[in-house]
This record gives C-alpha cells, sequence and structure tokens, in this order.
C-alpha cells in the first residue's frame, strides 16, 4: 500500500481525496497551534524572568546581562 507524506505524518493512499485533505488540514492546524503555544510560553517565561529580584537571579546563576539578553529577545526566537 502506497502513503503520502506531508509534515512528517503519513496518510494512507487508499482513503478517499477528501479524507486526505481533512487530514493535511489538521495536521497543519495541530502544528500552528502547536507553535503559538510555544510562543506563549516563551513570552510568559520572559515576563516571569523580568520580574525575579536580583537574589534569586543570582540563586539561579543568572546575570543581569543574561537577563537582559533575554528579556529582549522577541518570542519567536528560542
Amino acid at each position: 500500500m502506497s502513503t503520502l507524506t506531508h509534515s512528517d505524518r503519513m496518510v494512507p493512499s487508499h482513503l478517499p481525496r477528501r479524507t486526505r485533505r481533512v487530514s493535511f488540514l489538521t495536521a497543519g492546524l495541530a502544528r500552528v497551534v502547536g507553535t503559538a503555544l510555544l510562543w506563549h510560553q516563551r513570552h510568559r517565561t520572559r515576563t516571569q524572568l523580568k520580574q525575579l529580584p536580583p537574589y534569586l537571579l543570582r540563586d539561579v546563576g543568572l546575570s543581569p546581562d543574561d537577563v537582559r539578553i533575554e528579556k529582549n529577545k522577541p518570542f519567536w526566537r528560542p
């Protein structure tokens, strides 16, 4: 049985064309939602990092320069 690949997902080619299209769309939507959740998490953690007092930053081994660099990154950058 042959298969089609799209976004690292395998979809059996014996399925009707509409079902395959829905599978591809569902996989794409899941990828978009996953990316949005990751970006939100980055934004949230960087905002929380900005709010930590200096003694806690020292406790976890971060310098003021480390915090400045991290908090100025846009949410889409790792």
